[in-house]
């Protein structure tokens, strides 16, 4: 009888001496943690519109809607800026 090491738990031995990978398989938990980032990411992404159009309406409500001057304050190009007030419908 020889010493040989334990096979990790992500391999498995098939013959003497021959180790293969032991492919992994989703299960409930990991679709479920999978269906929460998404749904977390779809929250972060609503609140991130959500937070940049009540900016953009500010801006151009201190500007008197003079958009360059708009996108001046909020850190963006003017092209940035029309892009933005397009996409949200501002």
């Amino acid at each position: 009888m020889t010493d040989r090491p334990t096979p990790a738990p992500d391999v498995e031995t098939v013959d003497e001496g021959v180790v293969t990978p032991i492919e992994p398989q989703a299960d409930a938990f990991d679709e479920a943690r999978g269906a929460a980032r998404s749904g977390a990411m779809r929250l972060l992404e609503q609140v991130t519109e959500s937070i940049e159009q009540r900016m953009i309406r500010e801006a151009l409500k201190e500007t008197k809607g003079n958009k360059s001057g708009a996108a001046r304050t909020l850190g963006l190009t003017r092209q940035g800026l029309l892009n933005k007030i397009a996409r949200y419908n501002i």
